[in-house]
This record gives C-alpha cells, sequence and structure tokens, in this order.
C-alpha cells in the first residue's frame, strides 16, 4: 500500500509542501484532515516540519488524527479555531498553511491563520474562496499557491525520502476491503471515512 500512495495522495501534497518550502523553521497548519491533510501532515513531519496544528470539522476525522501521532493540536474547526491558532502561536499565526479540504471556510482559516510573510498552498478540489485581499494578502504580504498532483521525478524523490525515514503511508488506511467488496468499499469512501479506504487482493 506504501507505493499506491504515492501517486495519489501523498504524492500531491509532497508537492505543495515543496512549493511552499516547509522546513524546521515553519510551523504548518493543515485544514482538512481526511487522509491527504494526514498525509501533508506525515510529509511535513519528513521535511523537518517540528510543529503540526490540523483542523477538521468532521468528529469522526477528529478523533482519528488525534490517533495518529502527526500533529501537535487538533482543533475542532467549530469552536473558534482562528482563535486557537492565535493562542498557540504567541499570536503571530503560522509560517505555512496546506488546505486540503476544498471547502471555502476551511481555506479561509489556513490563509487567515498565516502570520506576515506566510505561505499557503491549496491541495482540496472544488468549491470557492473568499479574500480579503488587502488585510490577507497585501498587507501580510502572503504567498498563495496552487497544486494538483507531482511528476514523475518528484514521485521519486518522494519514495526516497520515505524510505530513509522508514515511514509507512499505510498507517493512514482506516478501512479495508477485498475486492469482492468493492462496493462497500466505494460506499465507504464516498461516506467519509476518516482514512484512506482500500481495496487489497483477496488470498
Amino acid at each position: 500500500m506504501d507505493g499506491a500512495f504515492i501517486a495519489c495522495g501523498i504524492g500531491t501534497v509532497y508537492e505543495a509542501l515543496t512549493r511552499i518550502a516547509v522546513s524546521g523553521a515553519d510551523r504548518l497548519l493543515v485544514t482538512g484532515l481526511g487522509p491527504v491533510g494526514a498525509a501533508a501532515a506525515m510529509v511535513a513531519r519528513a521535511l523537518g516540519v517540528s510543529t503540526v496544528y490540523g483542523a477538521e470539522v468532521v468528529p469522526q476525522r477528529i478523533e482519528w488524527a488525534r490517533g495518529l501521532g502527526l500533529f501537535d493540536e487538533v482543533l475542532d474547526s467549530r469552536d473558534a479555531p482562528l482563535e486557537t491558532v492565535e493562542r498557540l502561536t504567541g499570536g503571530t499565526g503560522v509560517e505555512t498553511a496546506v488546505d486540503c479540504s476544498g471547502n471555502a471556510a476551511a481555506r479561509s482559516l489556513a490563509l487567515k491563520a498565516l502570520r506576515t510573510r506566510g505561505r499557503l498552498a491549496l491541495v482540496g478540489e472544488g468549491g470557492d474562496m473568499t479574500i480579503d485581499v488587502s488585510d490577507d494578502v497585501l498587507h501580510k504580504q502572503a504567498l498563495i499557491s496552487g497544486s494538483w498532483v507531482t511528476s514523475v521525478q518528484g514521485m521519486t524523490r518522494l519514495a526516497e525520502l520515505l524510505a530513509r525515514q522508514e515511514i509507512h503511508p499505510e498507517q493512514l488506511v482506516s478501512d479495508r476491503f477485498p475486492q469482492s467488496e468493492a462496493d462497500r468499499a466505494y460506499e465507504a469512501a464516498a461516506g467519509r471515512a476518516a482514512g484512506k479506504v482500500c481495496l487489497v487482493f483477496e488470498d
């Protein structure tokens, strides 16, 4: 399963995080804690980020994300998440953020949570985003980057990174189904399963 993740999900966030140049000097906020958001935290850790916050609105995913050991704090997006980020960062905001939800409110949170000269990567598909250009972008001198999938070269670099650090994306699988139950697998994926849903070969 580790290899399958590189082409879809983890490769996408790897590309996004390298575009905004995350490092050990940064704190990262991830909005949307499904399998892609959790993968963002996993890859960010591998790239040296020491502090990772997550924000999610679905209770099942909040509980799942808290159990992964990838986040320093998992915030409930229904309970004043911006104020919580400000408290956690001493009022400065985070250096980097990535939205993996495609939700307008989550994207707004990720942008508003940035500190001056912060960098935001947008990964989640669909939806829209309303921006206060002056306050949230110009005055902050924020950088916003879009990212969609990765390259063969990017997948190669990611595979080497994961292998060197002995990181296994299979950790992000929450539901497994045999191929004979493919219909149930698709239902689970469409129904907001906590993590990644995988079809596995039967013995």
